[in-house]
């Protein structure tokens, strides 16, 4: 592993961990310093060296932190009045067990309601001044302040094969005020690892979840046993041992049982070089989303066009009707062709196949065959 990769894993390591480390002891390169700005990880600079110069960092994190809160608590307020029950997700709720918030950064804030609320929701959202961005399976985007906002009405795409497991949310939460539940914690474990090999999936995935995965673990008693029942009933046992695997490479830590993985320092090395949700410098995010769905790129372009009706119903809710399915896919396919146009040229001027990316995947669970 590259110097620059050692010691961004120090940095987190020793944040999580809360240990200071002198600045004499960490080469911090232009390489370092955009690996932590592509992971999101800067403030962590601060924090384990406690050096004047990279204060900024931090603060501006906190600062942002604010805004989020700020947001949250419009959102809040807004369902609460509106009697929309509502679940907080991911970051917005786990930076609260971080021993510092401040260095779990959010790119956007994560909320899942019934999907019979949907109309309504959105409705209040853009009386509120929420910009309206667009659709996916599972989710409405909005903007707010220039913060992005996803409204869930699925936790997971519904092509997903945990999708089941995560169909009825509110029956593994409990109510904390008013209309806000909270999920219960070994269920947003599965559902933060599950999300994680989504985006590894789906291009490239950062640290960041793992960070995550860390900190659940480590302030609660989670039962691991039972979470690997989980992932063995949905044939992704592999995934969950590589999962523990990268916890003792990162963070030293096992206190649980796992098969030993050859590839695991190989994928912690994809995921630094991805950055965030793949868009690392160095990450190809249109390719590597490409190859682990097929090695054959009109294979692919056609799994694009003609997803599962059950994804055209959820992506674009007018097609319910057996006369409207064809009309569907004509307007998934200009939908392709005029709005995704950059990625498509991206993805016709990369070279075919990468044997290697398929067996790491493969081989990390990350892609079950």
């Amino acid at each position: 592993m590259i110097e620059a990769y050692q010691t961004v894993l120090k940095l987190i390591d020793a944040g999580l961990k809360e240990k200071n480390i002198s600045i004499s002891e960490l080469k911090i390169t232009k390489v370092v310093a955009r690996i932590l700005k592509e992971q999101t990880f800067l403030p962590f600079l601060y924090k384990v060296t406690a050096e004047e110069k990279f204060k900024t960092f931090y603060f501006l994190s906190a600062l942002y932190s604010e805004e989020i809160d700020n947001l949250t608590s419009l959102v809040k307020n807004l369902f609460d009045a509106n009697n929309i029950d509502h679940i907080f997700l991911k970051g917005t709720v786990i930076r609260k067990y971080y021993n510092d918030p401040y260095l779990r950064m959010l790119g956007d804030v994560d909320v899942y309601i019934n999907e019979h609320d949907l109309k309504k929701a959105t409705k209040i959202l853009k009386n509120n001044g929420f910009k309206f961005l667009e659709r996916c399976s599972h989710h409405l985007s909005f903007s707010y302040k220039n913060i992005e906002f996803e409204l869930h009405f699925h936790l997971i795409e519904v092509t997903n094969p945990f999708y089941e497991y995560f169909s009825k949310p509110f029956s593994h939460s409990q109510r904390q005020d008013h209309n806000t539940y909270s999920l219960d914690i070994e269920y947003h474990f599965v559902f933060i690892i599950v999300h994680y090999m989504k985006h590894l999936l789906d291009g490239g995935a950062g640290l960041r979840p793992l960070c995550d995965i860390y900190v659940l673990i480590n302030k609660f008693n989670l039962d691991l046993t039972k979470i690997k029942n989980i992932f063995n009933q949905y044939k992704y046992t592999n995934f969950f041992n590589t999962i523990l695997n990268m916890l003792d490479y990162v963070f030293s830590y096992h206190k649980y049982e796992y098969i030993k993985n050859e590839k695991t320092e190989e994928l912690i090395e994809y995921t630094l070089k991805s950055g965030i949700h793949g868009f690392g410098k160095d990450n190809n995010k249109v390719k590597n989303k490409q190859i682990a769905q097929s090695n054959s790129k009109i294979k692919y372009l056609f799994k694009l066009w003609f997803i599962p009706v059950k994804s055209l119903f959820a992506f674009y809710p007018w097609t319910k009707s057996i006369i409207l399915i064809p009309l569907g896919y004509l307007f998934r396919l200009f939908h392709l062709i005029f709005k995704r146009q950059d990625k498509f040229k991206e993805l016709m001027s990369n070279k075919n196949n990468d044997n290697k990316m398929q067996e790491l995947l493969i081989k990390t669970g990350v892609k079950y065959e």
